[in-house]
């Protein structure tokens, strides 16, 4: 054993010695024997190279019994060496190259190859050289060599290297001949696969020279690139599949019978040069890009399934069927199908580009399509829409020549672009909406029980009688007539702003008609012939020269201001309604006319026929010229007769609707009013007779010198007592007048109830038949004011404000005509600015001025008590002059119907008195005032001058004090009233004298709760009784007033605290007082005021401002003693403040005694 180890280790080494082997048998025989090597050793080696050459006379087998490594091998015979293996031995190549080489003949390699280098194959050789073992490995392997002969592969290989085919012809005889993911590069030479699926089913295969031929043989390969062609083979059935996961590029030709088959997920393959196969393309998956219009030819089928998709790039391509449910991606190119085989598109095309149906079979999409660029049919074949919005909502559509089918149930609505051509569209139930982004005329018919909606801004002309009967909408844009009847005369037709329905001049019928927007006539005619128990309404414009037909059985109602200006046809059972804005020209009337609007309008057209008219709005309508109905029925708002206006109708005028004219109108026919005759200042002549039913009115309205005036021809019926209103034009009537309203050719029948006069300043009355053979006339009287005015000043100054008693002279009549006019609290007021009760504001200053006098004469006899101040005072000094200066400032807030006034006065006044007994003094005190009133809201102003004396004395003990005075008055009033409403601005001015007196007394009793402090409870009367002259106003004309004497008597009480402190110095002595006291007033006489107008003898009594009844007094001053209590001065401040009164009242006071 260790001799044959030895022996086999020295064989091994010589091998190494002698790296190039020739086989010398001339037969076959084993691998493993040294005889049948030259030199002696058997080759197994890396990079040995073993050389097959003319040893053997005749095909001989080599065995291969043990593993072989070898580096090169070259077979140079005629006879075929086949080199099979014994059990699992195997040929391992490895060296630096490793090469087979086949010089001469055909020669077998049966042997499983690993591949540990590159394996370069050169066939040189005519024959083939055949490795029917499995190649391994992970290198690759190259074809190369001038020869005819093929290299064969009949074994599934699995070398992961890759295949190269530089030169020569590689046949693949089994399936994987070439592995699965070794790349496969063809850069001369062919490659034929003569079973199928030989190819790498993952690996790249580029071609960048020579030929790959399928043979007919279909293949499962990976992605394919380069610039080479590929032959399918001559039967239709051969596929080549391509499996790509990334980007790749193929511009070679892939030419043929069968088809291409692209899979995979992620990729993309492009086309960049047109391919001739013919079998048809299907796309699994990934993308397959064109490079070039028609990278597919145009002949051949196109399947994409998803998620497949086939991308133009922007370029054309032209196919036969279309199928699949993958998705097209046009860019800006153009997709055409041009089959006669029917198909079914369910993917998505999209994109800008267009496609185009070219067939003549039916092609079916059912995906949402996103294509913008357009849809043409134009091979006279079908494109049927399966599904709603099928097509981009904005792409063109042209049918030159075919079919667009929208019946498939599952289509339902469908929008486009511009829509043109000759070919038809079957609707079926859908609803299709065209997007007129561009102009365009469509001359084909669409059919079908669907509707058709337009979308502007465009226009589309139809220049075909369409025939679908779901109706036609427009919402913006213009759809143009080029045909009669270019829609279907039964359909409904919306027109909806801005929208637009041109007839161009050609006639059209529609069933019901709706909408906002507008129609152009053109000179055409449109009927609208709405069903019965059926509405239609337009609210938009008709406009141009045309006719409008009214038929069918139901309502046609018209609100928008029409502008059409040709006739207006109502047939017999049709309805129109509109109003003055929306109907216009001449109506021809054989149905019904209605009049609905809420607002008031002239109709200057003309009605003709024997129809009915009626007016059902709110608002008014005035008819201008000659109208012919054969009925008018008012059931509401009113309808004027113009001047110019001649009705020849039977009018009937119901219940809360109003017949009326604004000047002269005429009604032949009979007329019946259930409601109200309102003539104003116009006439109605009625040529017929005339009925004023029961719980009618009949209205009128007159002027000084005219009314409203109703000639009848026949007999004149009042029902019921109709009511009869009298409304009135200001201006200067007559104390009274008489009016003729109605005259009748036979004598009036019935009665008015009592004339009910908008104006109550007014009394009527009626006479019937004065004038014959009929008529109704009416005498206004101008009524007494105290028939509306009553109660207070206003109502008492018009019970002498009766128009019969005034002089002819007198402008009281011109004023009275005013007020009448006026409302009536208007009147009132002006009343009140008429009558002097504002004069009574002078009787109450003048009262508060006799207490601002008698109080300072009762401050200086509160200066002579003892107190702790001037108890040195009492008996030193007997005599004492003294002088009082105030200013009182008076207001006082209106009441009732009197206004408010302030007064502010400026008195002084002056006295002397001795002590007569201890205790008692005596003294007498005169004084001057003057007074300025001014009346609230400049309704006047007043003075007053007075003059005032009279005695006064004060008691007083160290506990107990008590003083009387009494003062008269002497007085001067000066006044000036503004008198002020409508049409009257005046100044009543007037002056008189009065006299009175006042007499006060009051008591006090002094308590002493500290030494320089007294407290006294004080209470006080006061009378006051005051005389005015009587006396008359000059400068307000006619309302100037003659005012009686007045006599005015009041009794005032107070009650009160006063706190006094003493304050002494060394030369002079101080005294701060404050008073709080409760007055309470009785007025006996002078509230009211008597007076007359000067121009007529009628005493009136107003009620003048009353002095408030209780106020709140409250007086402090301060005083100084001083010159050895010769000389005392003080200075004092009242206020009163009551329910609307204010009065505040300075003093200053000086005193000497001695």
């Amino acid at each position: 054993m260790k001799v044959k180890t030895l022996f086999s280790a020295a064989i091994l080494h010589t091998a190494f010695l002698f790296p190039q082997e020739s086989w010398m048998n001339t037969g076959g025989s084993n691998w493993n024997n040294t005889a049948n090597w030259s030199p002696p050793v058997v080759p197994n080696g890396v990079s040995v190279t073993v050389t097959f050459g003319s040893a053997i006379v005749a095909p001989s087998t080599v065995t291969l019994d043990i593993p072989v490594t070898f580096g090169g091998m070259t077979f140079n015979n005629a006879q075929s060496y086949t080199i099979s293996p014994s059990g699992s031995n195997t040929f391992t190549l490895q060296g630096a190259p490793t090469n087979i080489t086949d010089t001469t003949g055909a020669h077998t390699i049966s042997v499983p190859i690993l591949l540990n280098n590159n394996l370069i194959v050169t066939q040189n050789s005519t024959g083939n050289l055949t490795f029917a073992g499995a190649i391994s490995g992970t290198s690759s392997l190259t074809l190369q060599g001038s020869g005819t002969g093929h290299l064969v592969l009949t074994a599934g290989n699995l070398y992961t290297g890759g295949t190269t085919v530089t030169a020569g012809t590689l046949d693949g005889n089994t399936t994987a001949a070439l592995p699965a993911s070794g790349p496969l590069t063809i850069s001369g030479g062919t490659v034929n696969c003569n079973i199928a699926n030989t190819l790498p089913s993952t690996g790249l295969i580029t071609l960048s020279g020579g030929t790959l031929q399928l043979n007919d043989n279909s293949q499962m390969a990976g992605p394919v690139t380069g610039t080479s062609n590929i032959s399918l083979g001559v039967m239709s059935s051969t596929i080549l599949t391509s499996t790509i996961t990334s980007t790749t590029a193929y511009s070679g030709v892939i030419s043929g019978a069968g088809g291409f088959t692209l899979a995979g997920a992620g990729g993309v393959l492009t086309f960049s040069t047109p391919n001739t196969y013919s079998g048809g393309t299907i796309i699994n998956g990934s993308t397959l890009t064109s490079g070039v219009n028609n990278a597919l030819l145009s002949t051949g089928n196109l399947t994409i399934n998803s998620p497949g998709v086939f991308n133009l790039n922007n370029f054309n391509q032209n196919v036969a069927a279309l199928a699949g449910s993958g998705s097209v991606a046009l860019g800006s190119g153009n997709l055409t199908t041009t089959t006669a085989v029917n198909s079914t598109f369910s993917g998505v095309i999209s994109g800008t580009g267009t496609f185009t149906q070219a067939g003549t079979s039916t092609l079916g999409l059912t995906g949402q399509n996103t294509y913008t660029g357009g849809t043409t049919i134009s091979g006279g074949g079908i494109l049927q829409l399966g599904i709603n919005n099928a097509l981009a909502s904005t792409g063109p559509v042209a049918i030159t020549s075919g079919i667009l089918d929208m019946t498939p149930a599952a289509s339902t609505v469908q929008a486009i672009g511009p829509l043109s051509g000759t070919g038809n569209i079957n609707l079926g139930s859908t609803q299709l909406t065209i997007n007129s982004t561009a102009s365009s005329s469509y001359g084909g018919v669409m059919n079908g029980p669907g509707s058709l909606i337009i979308v502007g801004p465009q226009t589309l002309t139809l220049t075909n009688n369409n025939t679908f009967s779901g109706g036609t909408t427009i919402t913006g844009g213009t759809l143009q007539a080029g045909i009669n009847n270019a829609l279907s005369p039964t359909g409904n037709l919306t027109v909806g702003s801005p929208g637009i329905f041109n007839l161009a001049g050609f006639n059209q019928t529609v069933g019901v008609l709706s909408g906002n927007g507008s129609i152009t006539l053109g000179g055409g005619t449109f009927t609208v012939n709405t069903p019965a128990l059926t509405t239609s309404t337009f609210s938009g414009v008709i406009s141009q020269a045309g006719t409008l037909d009214v038929g069918g059985t139901g309502t046609l109602i018209l609100t928008g201001a029409n502008t059409y200006s040709g006739p207006t046809n109502i047939a017999v059972g049709a309805t129109l309604q509109g109003t003055t804005t929306s109907l216009l020209g001449t109506i021809n009337n054989s149905g019904n006319l209605i009049f609905d609007q809420s607002f008031n309008g002239t109709f200057s057209g003309s009605l003709l026929g024997g129809g009915a008219l009626f007016l059902n709005g709110l608002g008014n309508v005035t008819l201008q010229g000659p109208q012919t109905e054969g009925s008018t029925t008012v059931n509401a708002g009113e309808l004027i007769l113009g001047s110019a206006a001649n009705l020849i109708s039977q009018v009937t005028v119901a219940a809360g609707a109003t017949l009326g004219t604004t000047g002269n109108g005429t009604i032949t026919g009979n007329a019946t009013v259930n409601g109200t005759t309102q003539l104003g200042l116009g006439t109605i002549d009625v040529t017929g007779n005339y009925t004023q039913a029961a719980n009618s009115t009949f209205d009128v309205e007159v002027t000084p010198s005219s009314s409203g005036f109703l000639p009848v021809t026949g007999t004149v019926a009042l029902q019921s007592e109709p009511s009869l209103v009298i409304a009135f034009e200001p201006g200067a009537f007559a104390p009274s007048t008489t009016y003729t309203l109605i005259t009748a050719g036979a004598p009036v029948t019935g009665t008015f109830a009592a004339p009910v006069l908008e104006n109550p300043f007014f009394n009527g009355s009626l006479i019937y038949n004065g004038i014959a053979p009929g008529s109704v006339q009416l005498i206004l009287k101008i009524a007494p004011f105290s028939q509306v005015i009553k109660g207070g000043n206003a109502g008492a100054i018009a019970e002498c404000i009766n128009i019969e008693a005034f002089p002819s002279e007198s402008d009281l009549l011109p004023i009275v005509q005013t007020l009448i006019f006026l409302p009536v609290d208007k009147v009132k007021d002006a009343l009140e600015e008429m009558q002097p009760s504002e004069l009574k504001a002078l009787t109450r200053t003048e009262e508060n001025n006799l207490l601002v006098v008698r109080t300072a004469v009762s401050q200086h006899m509160d200066d002579l008590n003892k107190t702790p101040c001037n108890q040195a005072m009492s008996g030193t000094y007997r005599w004492n002059v003294w002088s009082n200066f105030s200013g009182d400032f008076l207001r006082q807030e209106g009441q009732a119907e009197n206004i408010g006034f302030d007064a502010n006065t400026a008195a002084a006044v002056g006295g002397i008195d001795i002590a007569a007994v201890n205790n008692l003094y005596v003294g007498l005190a005169g004084a001057y005032d003057h007074s300025w009133l001014t009346w609230n809201h400049a309704e006047g102003h007043g003075r007053i001058s007075s003059y005032y004396a009279g005695p006064y004395l004060g008691w007083f003990d160290h506990r107990v004090f008590t003083s009387l005075s009494i003062l008269g008055t002497w007085n001067h009033y000066h006044a000036s009233r503004h008198i002020r409403f409508p049409s009257v601005d005046r100044h009543a001015k007037s002056h008189h004298t009065g006299r009175g007196f006042i007499a006060h007394f009051d008591l006090g009793v002094m308590m002493y709760p500290a030494t320089e402090i007294t407290c006294s409870p004080v209470a006080g009367l006061d009378y006051i009784l005051l005389h005015e002259s009587g006396f008359s106003e000059k400068g307000a004309g006619s309302i100037n007033m003659k005012v009686k004497p007045s006599i005015a008597s009041l009794l005032r009480s107070e009650a009160g605290l006063k706190i006094a402190k003493c304050a002494i110095f060394t030369h002079n002595k101080w005294t701060h007082d404050l008073k709080l006291s409760w007055i309470h007033q009785h007025l006996f006489r002078g509230k009211h005021l008597h007076a007359s107008f000067k121009e007529v003898d009628c005493t009136y009594t107003v009620e003048g401002l009353e002095p408030s009844e209780d106020y709140l007094d409250v007086a402090t001053g301060l005083t100084g003693i001083f010159l050895q209590d010769k000389l005392a001065a003080s200075i004092r401040y009242e206020g009163k403040f009551g329910d609307g009164i204010r009065d505040n009242t300075g003093y200053i006071q000086l005193s000497y005694r001695f």
